[in-house]
């Protein structure tokens, strides 16, 4: 196709949307990384010009496609599949009506967080336990209110697939998060009681951490 010939107007008009994209996301990541206090890119760069390894590329994927499908509309198809059983069956197996105290809940591989905040907006007192520290910072920025539905991101989480695609658009689908409000959601929590169930992330290995 024209867009993958060099020197033509298609390929330059290419070049500039999938760095367009680039950009975007990593705004994106340097916002997560000064919400932890950790240094952001351009920070880095004044320092060191180390070229990122394929294991830190695969990590940064991973994340943004874990940001799409669990705080997007457009991962509902995916996502609702996956957790509307789970969360029926915490509904019908260990119902929160009529407990002393909230049910406690342990998410392993919790990622991003979203299943995680969807059991503890319905009663249980719910642990997220995550291992990779990319989803960890990922998943700070979002359920501490780094951004709303109203104040949205927009990123491109499949900027770097090469396979299935009809055109280099596809590459480049922009998907908006999130489509709720975290805090929000804990505050108006389905629970008994003057206080809502606790809500927090355990960073470490899961057999280690639970013993």
């Amino acid at each position: 196709p024209p867009s993958l010939l060099p020197g033509t107007a298609e390929a330059e008009h290419r070049e500039k949307e999938m760095r367009r994209a680039e950009v975007q996301n990593q705004f994106l990541f340097d916002m997560i990384l000064k919400h932890s206090d950790v240094p952001t890119s351009q920070e880095v760069l004044q320092t060191s010009r180390r070229v990122s390894t394929d294991d830190e590329m695969s990590k940064v994927s991973s994340v943004l496609k874990s940001l799409a499908r669990d705080w997007s509309d457009d991962g509902a198809a995916e996502r609702n599949p996956s957790y509307g059983p789970i969360l029926c069956a915490f509904r019908k197996y260990l119902p929160t009506v009529d407990c002393a105290a909230p049910p406690r809940v342990v998410v392993p591989g919790a990622g991003v967080g979203r299943l995680a905040l969807e059991l503890c907006s319905r009663g249980y007192e719910t642990q997220g336990n995550e291992f990779s520290f990319p989803m960890l910072l990922a998943s700070d920025f979002i359920l501490n209110g780094g951004c709303t539905p109203k104040q949205p991101f927009t990123i491109y989480p499949y900027i770097t697939e090469t396979c299935n695609l009809f055109s280099y658009r596809d590459a480049i689908k922009e998907v908006k998060i999130p489509d709720c409000n975290p805090p929000a959601m804990l505050s108006t929590s389905m629970h008994q009681g003057d206080q809502p169930p606790e809500f927090s992330m355990a960073a470490g290995e899961f057999t280690s951490i639970y013993q």
